[in-house]
């Protein structure tokens, strides 16, 4: 099996290099245009990742893009590292694994073997407490009269087959949703891995779906209907692997088989909610609330990252996944601006802070003087990942304590 090519951030891969050949090159960018060329920019033979990391698997090749973190060292597999444990505490993939998983994860292992031995073992876990069954409606054509007589459908189909009978019916079985799902997963995960071992635990558990039937049309919308209560909360975790492993794979690429599947998520977003995670973590005692929107033009809304809270005294914070080269951009500053006039509270005592990733978690800048037409104080800071990851709490909460002594 190959090796993963790893790649950062904003790099470019060139046809010819480590293995990319042609054929991907072909498959990647249709993949692009199928998803609105969010995830790449595509040039001549070459293509351009941007904020979006992960994992990609296209033919025989795997691809790893990683977040530039480790900018002392600059070892790309600290950056997979850091990756991962960043997902870890945003939860936005449920990557702790079990000691099980451990033993199988070689260390040149791919990303993408991580994703798929994780919701194998979860898989596994909900197999042993064994598949959900459902009450389900059941039209068929049956020898023997059960439930009640659907007449249109009977006389329609039975005109010659009078021994036969058309019938809707109530059956308690495995066929339902959830299964489904997890029964698509693990076909995908079958077809397209390049270990053996995860091919061939992805095929044993297929045996236990034999009555599940695939699900014929999935999207966003088919994940969004699902309801967790307490006798199905154990999906929860396969069904968040699940919906990425399902919604990102491309089957066929015009017209071809050239299967494509990309697990990816936007920097930009996942350092907002790492900060936001870390802060309440290390701040329980206050208020601490992310993705909070306010009307500000007609139905325009304006949306800071972070606020932090206490009574009257409030800090804005706004994440920003770029490097910071002395000075913020204007359009940096206007949006900060926008943002502490129009949650200004009477008698609030408010401070603004552009947040960026740095070596070490410190403020760049802060002004001297209240602005005189928002009266409140705007700055700048850079964050370190590698020392929240290090979960120091007691000198992180120091940072914070004397970012916003007013404050905290």
């Amino acid at each position: 099996m190959k090796s993963p090519i790893q790649v950062h951030e904003n790099e470019k891969l060139r046809i010819g290099e480590k293995g990319f050949e042609d054929k991907h090159f072909q498959a990647l960018t249709s993949y692009n245009d199928k998803h609105g060329k969010e995830f790449f920019k595509v040039g001549h033979k070459h293509i351009q990742f941007t904020s979006f990391v992960g994992v990609i698997q296209v033919l025989d090749l795997t691809i790893e893009i990683m977040p530039k973190i480790d900018t002392e060292g600059r070892k790309i597999n600290n950056d997979k590292d850091y990756l991962i444990k960043m997902l870890r505490v945003c939860k936005n993939v449920p990557l702790s694994p079990t000691e099980n998983a451990k033993q199988r994860i070689r260390k040149n292992s791919s990303l993408l073997d991580l994703f798929f031995q994780k919701f194998l073992d979860d898989t596994e876990t909900i197999l042993h407490r064994g598949l959900k069954k459902k009450y389900l409606r059941e039209q068929s054509n049956l020898p023997v009269l059960k439930g009640k007589l659907v007449f249109s459908k009977h006389i329609s189909q039975n005109i010659v087959h009078q021994e036969r009978f058309f019938t809707e019916h109530t059956v308690y079985n495995r066929n339902m949703i959830l299964n489904q799902l997890l029964k698509k997963a693990l076909q995908i995960i079958k077809e397209i891995t390049r270990s053996n071992e995860i091919k061939l635990r992805s095929a044993d558990f297929l045996l236990f779906f034999e009555n599940v039937e695939m699900p014929k049309s999935v999207n966003h919308e088919t994940f969004r209907k699902i309801r967790f209560t307490r006798h199905n909360d154990f999906y929860k975790e396969a069904m968040i692997l699940a919906e990425m492993i399902i919604l990102q794979y491309s089957p066929q690429i015009s017209g071809g088989k050239t299967p494509v599947l990309a697990i990816l998520f936007q920097m930009h977003r996942l350092f907002e909610e790492f900060v936001f995670r870390k802060i309440r973590q290390f701040l329980p005692e206050y208020s601490v609330r992310n993705q909070n929107s306010s009307l500000f033009w007609k139905s325009r809304r304006i949306r800071p990252d972070i606020i932090i809270e206490k009574g009257e005294q409030k800090v804005i914070l706004d994440t920003k996944w770029k490097v910071f080269s002395g000075m913020p951009s204007d359009s940096d500053i206007q949006q900060m601006f926008v943002y502490c006039k129009r949650l200004k509270n009477e008698n609030s005592i408010q401070k603004a802070f552009l947040v960026y990733p740095g070596e070490k978690s410190e403020k760049i800048i802060e002004a001297e003087e209240y602005h005189k037409c928002i009266d409140s104080k705007m700055g700048i800071i850079t964050v370190s990942i590698p020392e929240l990851l290090a979960n120091n709490s007691k000198e992180f909460t120091i940072f914070l304590t004397n970012l916003c002594p007013s404050l905290l």
